[in-house]
């Protein structure tokens, strides 16, 4: 079914740019596959290859691109070399510059804004969580007050990828109106006078990703700061938010899985292992074939405004995810096979980017759980 879909002409130049992306990045001699820190060269030469503004429209400076295009694009970046934790920063840039600012912002916040985020000139971040929320808004501290033609923004916003290279940050601090404490989100500039962040957080295996915190005393903003209606950020933004992260993660994981396979071979016929391998492995790739089928059904959908419920599908996707990391780690044991540098960094940032991805795989499983229960007679 999928591989009628690869045959689009702009899926197979896509690939081909981002493969020719790579080589000169390697021929650069850049360290993509295993960095230790996060390479501003990298990053703005993905936005001069228009990769930074893959789904923005083309009337705000985008290539315009579907969502399928961006799983695929993920996909292809790590399977070629590229480290998980910049194709993670890559990811959430584009997720952020789509969903949050064109899809919610007002015309104007689009003309200022989303020409500059399709180049690179500036990054984005999602400052959401609060360390000990347990992402629950009811729990939150960050706090706006508003006065006559203004608010005051005071709080803290915990594990923002991209934070530290970020010049803008979609803030959702709570806020109370008629006598209700909601959520509204606000676009705030790294250098609006009471904001601060923090030094770097280490993210071991998802380096060099960049990660911070970032705190906010006494912020003025206004009303023209507002992203969305106000008061309405969680049923309208933060609800969706997270399908859009999860759809746009499962390119990472495809493209990861399909390094993981081909770098443990290498390392299998280096080492002149004699453990038979053929039946795990074509197992390995089967698990793969059935994911990219899931992850690219979900992006259609998406992209035809579908009704369909994705979330039955969001959590078969997890649960091959955590078969094939189980599967992989008993081949490893079994072979007592020594992974390579950029294997085991690989190995490790997959089975973070699942850690992460299983407080969401819960709250799908939840969901689809109470559903079917619900409606049984």
């Amino acid at each position: 079914m999928y591989s009628a879909l690869l045959e689009r002409e702009d899926l197979r130049n896509l690939k081909i740019k981002i493969l020719s992306f790579i080589e000169r990045e390697l021929a650069l001699g850049e360290n993509i596959c295993v960095p230790t820190f996060f390479n501003r060269g990298t990053w703005d030469r993905l936005g001069k290859e228009g990769l930074l503004g893959l789904n923005i429209s083309k009337k705000y400076g985008g290539i315009g691109r579907d969502h399928l295009s961006v799983v695929i694009a993920g996909q292809e970046l790590v399977k070629n070399g590229i480290s998980i934790g910049i194709a993670m920063s890559w990811m959430l840039h584009l997720c952020a510059s789509h969903f949050l600012i064109e899809k919610h912002g007002s015309e104007v916040q689009k003309e200022q804004i989303l020409t500059r985020l399709a180049t690179g000139e500036i990054t984005i971040s999602f400052a959401y969580g609060e360390m000990g929320s347990g992402g629950r808004p009811s729990n939150f501290k960050t706090f706006v007050e508003r006065f006559d033609d203004y608010y005051i923004l005071n709080g803290r916003k915990d594990f923002l990828t991209n934070g530290p290279i970020a010049d803008i940050f979609v803030v959702f601090p709570l806020t109370e109106i008629e006598d209700k404490r909601v959520l509204t989100a606000y676009i705030i500039t790294k250098n609006t006078i009471g904001v601060k962040t923090l030094e770097p957080i280490d993210v071991r295996f998802l380096n060099p990703s960049p990660h911070c915190s970032i705190v906010f005393e006494n912020c003025k903003v206004l009303s023209d700061n507002i992203l969305g209606r106000e008061g309405f950020a969680y049923e309208e933004i933060v609800k969706s938010w997270r399908a859009y992260e999860e759809l746009y993660l499962t390119g990472l994981y495809i493209g990861g899985m399909e390094r993981q396979i081909s770098l443990f071979i290498d390392c299998y016929k280096n080492q002149n292992i004699q453990k038979e391998i053929t039946i795990d492995v074509g197992e390995l790739v089967s698990l793969v074939k059935a994911l990219k089928v899931i992850a690219y059904d979900i992006a259609l959908l998406i992209d035809k405004n579908s009704k369909t419920d994705i979330y039955p599908p969001l959590v078969s996707f997890g649960v091959l995810s955590h078969k094939f990391k189980q599967l992989y780690k008993e081949m490893v044991k079994e072979t007592e096979i020594i992974e390579s540098l950029e294997l085991k960094y690989l190995t490790g940032s997959i089975e973070n980017l699942l850690g992460i991805g299983q407080y969401l795989f819960n709250i799908n499983k939840n969901k689809l759980g109470r559903s079917y229960v619900s409606n049984m007679k």
